[in-house]
């Protein structure tokens, strides 16, 4: 059983990874293809920074990330251009979510284990919310 529970504990962390992982590429394909190239691809906003080659950065805890624009690019961009950016991330979450657990009935399966963590995040992450912390792509596709 503690087995089985470790087992969950590491798809569940790796299967996070990816989904940041995917879930920030969205951003960044789209930034590209409207015009704004992002300065920094991050993976991770806590702990210590254990890969930095001035454009992509990964910390320890990698179940967070940003496309990040110096000198307020994406501030000053159109509004059409931010709210594409905003919107490709969680539309790639929620399409790979969909998809994986169109493939498999299994939610536990790896891929339904997926598919639920991507689907929850896409959808998650449109929740407009704006903090002294976070601004999520909810509050951008809506501003």
């Amino acid at each position: 059983m503690t087995m089985l529970i470790l087992k969950l504990i590491i798809i569940v962390a790796v299967t996070c990874v990816v989904v940041t992982l995917l879930h920030e590429t969205g951003h960044y394909i789209m930034a590209v293809l409207v015009g704004l190239k992002p300065d920094k691809f991050i993976i991770g906003r806590t702990g210590k920074i254990i890969y930095n080659n001035g454009k992509l950065i990964m910390t320890a805890i990698p179940v967070s990330g940003a496309v990040w624009f110096n000198d307020n690019k994406l501030a000053n961009a159109d509004t059409y251009q931010r709210r594409l950016i905003a919107v490709a991330g969680p539309a790639v979450n929620i399409i790979l979510g969909l998809v994986a657990l169109a493939i498999t009935m299994d939610i536990f399966s790896i891929v339904g284990i997926f598919g639920f963590i991507s689907l929850f995040t896409g959808i998650g992450n449109l929740i407009p919310i704006q903090t002294k912390e976070v601004t999520s792509d909810g509050y951008w596709v809506l501003n």
